[in-house]
């Protein structure tokens, strides 16, 4: 199984073309493991820039393989390609439109909305 072993502290899982994604909290990153908890990559690391994580909370993967992670700290979502490159972190500190206070759930639906919840909003965000 996936666990103390890799050094995990999951907070979140996704699942998707037979790969585990798991948000890793305490270790500021996103590992990879295939269907058997064999770990393949890892994503992410420590930091306040961009592709760079505070406290990475929550993860979904999208129809494409973009892999969206949840930032409570950073009050933001950072999205990765398929292959683990950084494309761009979405949104900011707010409580408008498109800001997060606190984001902590992700899910991606099935016609590829990623819904948020943004938890001090007290609120769920729909993009």
């Amino acid at each position: 199984g996936i666990n103390a072993e890799y050094g995990v502290r999951p907070q979140g899982i996704s699942l998707w073309d037979n790969k585990v994604y798991v948000s890793d909290s305490f270790n500021y990153r996103v590992q990879i493991f295939d269907i058997e908890g064999r770990l393949l990559d890892s994503m992410g690391k420590q930091g306040s820039e961009a592709g760079e994580f505070e406290e990475p909370r929550d993860i979904a993967v999208d129809t494409n393989g973009n892999v969206i992670v949840t930032d409570t700290r950073k009050n933001c979502l950072l999205i990765f390609d398929k292959h683990g490159n950084f494309i761009r972190e979405y949104g900011s500190q707010g409580s408008g439109v498109h800001q997060f206070d606190s984001p902590e759930g992700v899910h991606v639906d099935e016609i590829n909305r990623v819904i948020i919840a943004d938890r001090k909003n007290n609120r769920i965000q729909i993009l």
